[in-house]
């Protein structure tokens, strides 16, 4: 993850708020502000361990119950940053059926994850990036399913001004004191290979020379399964046929008909 010191950065949905110490610790940024989903009473019940009083002594700004897909809260911040930065999103598990069924419509999780990244990307680039600074936003996914159905790299770019310029590897290792936690509960994850995406509109040389883009491009390649590529036509008339592709292109067909009935930008 490239961080410029000059930056002016802001975390979101940083759980128990200890990436955000981490890289105030060991990457000192020009400003940081950070946020969390959760109102402060929640995130003290939630977390026996975070780091919000750490913080606090250390004059960091901490938004308490930020939702960034609602417009209307995301303004409650100051238009100011450099890089926005969302680590290992992903929605909250629903107490019950119904919960679900009211939230999802025709939707999957799936889709609603992805939902959740574009707009963090829409809000972020309207409202949280100063027009004067370069303009960057991050997310850090793992590279295992459920994650890597989100196709993140591509599904996301449908229809927006500013594409995924590529990503590269998350090292654990130079956040020490980072825990990433489950999104519900007091649980620490495990740290399996994940991967940063960036957005930007002006990349600082270093990190666009490091940014590596997805190989599964092109008619040899099938896009939504980053398999390929095939050599002959019977190669991909089987892919097409296989399970995988199948659940798959389920998504894909979801995710078509969210942006089809969303609001324009």
């Amino acid at each position: 993850m490239y961080l410029d010191p000059k930056w002016r950065i802001l975390t979101v949905g940083d759980g128990d708020l200890s990436f955000s110490r981490a890289l105030l610790t060991h990457h000192r940024p020009r400003l940081l502000e950070a946020s969390v989903y959760d109102s402060e009473a929640t995130l003290l019940a939630k977390y026996a361990e975070n780091e919000l009083e750490a913080l606090r002594e250390r004059n960091i700004h901490v938004h308490t119950g930020l939702d960034i897909t609602d417009p209307t809260s995301v303004q409650s911040i100051e238009k100011k940053f450099d890089l926005v930065i969302f680590q290992f999103p992903l929605i909250p598990s629903f107490a019950t059926l119904d919960d679900f069924e009211r939230h999802s419509a025709d939707a999957s999780t799936n889709t609603l994850n992805r939902k959740l990244l574009r707009q963090f990307l829409i809000h972020s680039f309207r409202y949280l990036l100063d027009e004067a600074g370069p303009r960057m936003c991050y997310i850090t996914s793992k590279e295992v399913k459920p994650y890597r159905d989100w196709n993140i790299e591509t599904s996301l770019n449908r229809g927006l001004e500013f594409p995924c310029l590529g990503s590269v590897p998350f090292e654990y290792d130079k956040f020490p004191g980072y825990r990433i936690r489950n999104v519900n509960r007091d649980r620490v994850v495990p740290d399996t290979e994940s991967r940063t995406f960036v957005w930007g509109s002006n990349p600082p040389p270093e990190l666009k020379a490091a940014l590596k883009t997805t190989p599964f491009l092109g008619a040899a390649y099938c896009e939504i399964c980053r398999v390929g590529p095939f050599v002959a036509d019977e190669d991909r008339s089987k892919h097409l046929r296989s399970k995988r592709h199948r659940k798959m292109q389920v998504f894909e067909d979801q995710w078509s008909r969210y942006l089809e009935s969303a609001v324009p930008i």
